[in-house]
């Protein structure tokens, strides 16, 4: 691709900055930030004519053509750029989103032959060392074994996870190219790694034999490869040998002898095979989460799996979370038993091993579910420690400060945690909420709109009540009524139904007090009625309509695994938010749930303080 300059060892100066083209890097006085080159590409072209608005299709066809690429990519890359001129101390707007449109380069370009320095030290990048691990491939003789490739394959992203100088892309994001013909170059730069380690498994009775080899992504050359043969009895010891080999090859070229080397990567979970075949495929549709029967299933294969083998610690704490996962991601004909049984078996999980970070961190949704959210940060810090490096923990630990009104906090440790799941829309949905409250409104758009791209139909909403704050009702409700195709499953019924999308709209976002007239009743009898199913949905409408004490109500009436995330938008500038947390009643609501604690262990938010010479107990603080 060609940036639209002639001389690619010439130096371009966009405000502040050098950009080293042929280094693929910003250069600020003595340090640089390194760029991946389709991300330097899209900042070439925009420098090509600052001010001019280049439109988001022109910018996908002229960069990634017709190969992997597409809104995703674009928006990422954009959300790259910002970030890295911010990370570099300067706040100013350098690129600017035009609504509907696509993107324009704000800040003045020139072009010089003066050049970088080669010896300026890349910013965070000085032997770092990263890698992904593919879903490996059933070559089993009637391919019905995926399920079985898969639970290796996150077995040995779980043991790589474990090596602190490393960095491993999670599983969302690496299984999310599986059945796709990609370039490894591309998979490597769309997840930002330095390697790919992918695989096959071919299982014939109790015969395993497992492949793999270990990739150079920038090179795309085949650095290592091995094949491992065994019996199911050894599946662990093969585990462990193969995350070892992965390790000494990566030794091999960074010279990681001074690093901290644990003794073991992988423990033997059960002792029993069949609960551990049982236990693999119930957790694959656990992470998998929604489908028609996709819970259900799940829950069907790890009640065999505890059944079989009652000690099996692991596969309580999954049983666990697929039967809170239950309320949110499916239509549950026994919701209550759902979370009874969601109850029965992280409380089981956790007396067989109280330090199994997967069965601390699930106990974070058991507090939600109590309205406990002291409780809850507890536990997803208490998973966060036990393991620093997984990004699940790193960032359900982030999530849940951000819940609390501690964006910055959350915000750090949500963004690092996305490094390692970059392709996970809904955690990039998430990471906008405490930019949002932060008054970060270009980073929160540029993420609730990448989410989108991603296929997370929730980021429609947010970015919908960010433009309403930031444009006003007109903007946000011609929004969503050009994107009726991303309305979630608790509104798809509506899209059918212009008349009563339109009346939502205007209730929710225009505030027109008819709608808001006709809605209301419907509304209300939904929170007041104890057997309504528990879903983020109910709270939020009840948020985004602007209604307090509903909004209160519904939270005690209906708490939910996902309530972190409602939680969360209590603390933007949002003018519903402020009408709820300056209400009367929200002392008492605060106290109720379990933020007061939650704050009085972890921080207040900017907004809230406590009384003078007060804990702020009994309803003794000021909300801003």
């Amino acid at each position: 691709m060609s940036s639209g300059f002639t001389n690619n060892d010439n130096i371009i100066t966009i405000g502040a900055f050098n950009i080293d083209v042929p280094r693929n890097r910003l250069v600020l006085g003595a340090k640089a930030y390194p760029l991946e080159p389709q991300i330097m590409n899209v900042l070439c072209v925009l420098a090509e004519k600052p001010g001019k608005v280049f439109l988001r299709d022109d910018l996908i066809d002229r960069i990634w053509k017709v190969e992997y690429g597409g809104d995703e990519s674009l928006s990422r890359a954009i959300s790259v750029l910002r970030k890295t001129f911010k990370k570099a101390g300067d706040d100013d707007l350098y690129i600017e989103t035009i609504y509907k449109r696509g993107y324009r380069l704000k800040a003045s370009v020139s072009q010089t032959v003066s050049k970088v320095d080669k010896k300026t030290k890349d910013i965070n990048t000085e032997n770092e060392i990263s890698i992904a691990v593919l879903a490996f491939e059933d070559m089993s003789r009637d391919h019905d074994q995926q399920y079985f490739s898969d639970g290796i394959s996150e077995e040995i992203i779980n043991a790589l996870v474990k090596l602190p100088y490393l960095r491993v892309t999670g599983r969302t994001s690496s299984f999310s190219f599986k059945g796709k013909n990609i370039s490894i170059c591309d998979i490597a730069s769309a997840l930002n790694v330095s390697h790919i380690l992918e695989g096959s498994v071919r299982k014939h009775g109790e015969q395993l034999r497992i492949t793999v080899q270990l990739i150079d992504a920038a090179k795309d050359k085949h650095i290592w490869s091995d094949t491992f043969d065994g019996v199911l009895d050894d599946i662990f010891t093969l585990q462990e040998k193969i995350a070892r080999a992965v390790e000494r090859e990566l030794n091999a070229i960074f010279s990681t002898t001074d690093k901290t080397h644990p003794d073991h990567l992988t423990t033997a979970m059960t002792k029993n095979l069949q609960a551990y075949d049982f236990f693999i495929h119930g957790r694959g549709l656990t992470q998998q989460q929604d489908g028609l029967d996709i819970l259900p299933r799940a829950i069907e294969m790890l009640e065999k799996s505890v059944s079989i083998d009652p000690k099996f610690s692991q596969a309580w704490a999954y049983l666990a979370r697929a039967n809170f996962y239950s309320l949110e991601h499916t239509k549950a004909p026994d919701w209550a038993g759902n979370i009874v049984a969601g109850r029965r078996a992280v409380g089981r999980a956790l007396a067989l091993d109280p330090d199994l970070d997967i069965a601390q961190s699930t106990r974070g949704y058991l507090a939600l579910l109590d309205l406990k959210i002291g409780e809850r940060l507890v536990a997803c810090e208490k998973a966060y420690q036990l393991n620093p490096n997984s990004p699940i923990f790193r960032y359900t630990f982030g999530s849940a400060l951000a819940s609390i009104g501690q964006s910055e906090r959350g915000l750090a440790l949500m963004e690092t945690a996305t490094t390692q799941e970059p392709l996970s829309a809904s955690w990039i949905n998430g990471i906008g909420h405490p930019k949002f409250a932060l008054g970060d409104f270009d980073g929160a758009d540029a993420d609730y709109q990448h989410s989108l791209d991603l296929g997370y139909d929730g980021a429609m909403f947010m970015k919908a009540i960010l433009l309403n704050h930031r444009h006003g009702p007109n903007m946000a409700i011609e929004f969503l009524q050009a994107n009726t195709k991303h309305m979630g499953s608790l509104s798809k019924s509506m899209a059918s139904n212009s008349v009563l999308l339109k009346l939502y709209i205007r209730a929710c976002y225009a505030k027109s007090k008819l709608a808001r007239w006709l809605i209301f009743p419907a509304l209300r009898y939904t929170v007041m009625n104890k057997k309504t199913q528990p879903a983020a949905g109910l709270s939020f409408r009840c948020y985004a309509l602007g209604y307090p004490k509903l909004f209160m109500k519904a939270v005690r009436n209906h708490p939910h695994p996902y309530m972190g995330a409602v939680l969360a938008q209590l603390w933007t500038p949002a003018e519903d938010a402020k009408r709820i947390r300056t209400h009367k009643d929200f002392p008492k609501f605060a106290d109720d749930i379990g933020l007061v604690r939650a704050w009085q262990v972890y921080g207040w938010p900017n907004m809230i303080k406590p009384v003078a010479g007060t804990d702020g107990s009994d309803g003794q603080f000021i909300c801003t």
